[in-house]
């Protein structure tokens, strides 16, 4: 289940799980209220280009490209990845 928008997670790493999440083609199960959600909590859950890949029609996962040099770890295909998709869009 989807921790976004509960307590204990930065916005950063809020942004992280759910990218995962996506990347995973995993189903989004929100498990936080939406009556007390923060509207960066929205905004994160509601990201369309993250859906998307979350919901490509054939189910596939997403698979790494290429590499991009990661400062926090070298060796790290989840952060890479995330950092590219962050970069990206600006978020």
């Amino acid at each position: 289940m989807l921790q976004v928008g509960n307590v204990g997670l930065t916005v950063i790493e809020s942004r992280s799980h759910f990218a995962i999440w996506c990347f995973l083609a995993a189903p989004l199960l929100i498990g936080t209220d939406l009556h007390t959600a923060t509207n960066e909590t929205i905004a994160i859950l509601g990201a369309k280009e993250l859906i998307k890949v979350d919901q490509d029609p054939l189910g596939f996962q997403a698979r790494r490209e290429f590499c991009l040099p990661s400062l926090a770890n070298p060796r790290s295909e989840v952060t890479n990845l995330i950092f590219y998709y962050l970069m990206l869009s600006n978020w």
